[in-house]
């Protein structure tokens, strides 16, 4: 009878676990979407992710909480292009997990803004 209950408070708790990232935290990358733009120095929620040619895609790095969008710099063509949020009112953070946010701009003969899109992966 004890190996029975056992057994069956074994089942109870795999049953009630949920699949979920074991890192803790938040891992993020980003991607060039770009078809003909280098994107340098960039600075996406106070990390340095470096330079991205088009089609490169960066290594993860891991935040404690973070949003489906956030502050972005990187310098185009000798220029530093921005998205500063205002706030993050309302918005839900982020679950653990890991995420790719694609990087663009608005128009690659005359860049001046930057076009932010995320997937979880």
């Amino acid at each position: 009878m004890k190996k029975l209950f056992l057994l069956i408070a074994i089942g109870v708790l795999f049953i009630q676990c949920k699949d979920d990232d074991s890192t803790g935290s938040i891992n993020i990358r980003l991607e060039n979407v770009s078809s003909d733009i280098t994107f340098e120095n960039i600075n996406f929620r106070n990390k340095d992710y470096g330079t991205l040619s088009p089609g490169d895609v960066s290594e993860y790095q891991s935040y404690t909480k973070t949003y489906s969008y956030g502050y972005v710099q990187i310098g185009v063509r000798d220029t530093v292009i921005e998205i500063i949020p205002v706030d993050f009112v309302g918005e839900t953070p982020l679950p653990n997990g890991f995420y790719t946010y694609y990087i663009d701009v608005n128009d690659e003969n005359n860049p001046t803004r930057l076009m932010l899109t995320f997937t979880e992966d």
